[in-house]
């Protein structure tokens, strides 16, 4: 499972990532503690949340949902956050913009993959070692 933590602020809306190394310290916005997010699992919302990871040479294309996920004002993915060895590389997305972001691989393994829906939170997927 991956280390990293999303926290969200409940008033502005701001996201952010990181480690937690302290859980007894949450980062702060808008004068108040963020919301440490928990990773959705609910079975039934995974077709349309669950990043699907695409490697090809040179670079990774990250797709949001096995079906299309609606990009409509009051419920779209907000962004895509990808995890290597080497670096973190993000991709915010609009309403009616498509939920998909391709980012360059120089010579680093991805770890993890995350799409964060306005409606219903935070999804990942853990990809495996070169040598699994």
């Amino acid at each position: 499972m991956c280390k990293y933590h999303f926290y969200s602020c409940a008033l502005c809306g701001n996201l952010i990532m990181g480690q937690a190394n302290h859980k007894d310290i949450l980062p702060t916005c808008c004068c108040g503690p963020m919301q440490d997010l928990k990773l959705g699992n609910a079975s039934s919302d995974a077709e349309h949340h669950r990043p699907y990871v695409h490697l090809e040479p040179g670079s990774v294309r990250i797709e949001v949902g096995e079906k299309v996920h609606p990009m409509v004002p009051d419920h779209y993915i907000e962004c895509v956050f990808f995890l290597t060895d080497r670096r973190e590389h993000y991709k915010s997305f609009l309403p009616g913009e498509s939920a998909v972001a391709v980012f360059p691989l120089q010579q680093e393994a991805p770890i993890a993959a995350f799409a964060h829906c306005s409606r219903h939170g935070l999804w990942h997927v853990d990809l495996p070692a070169e040598d699994d």
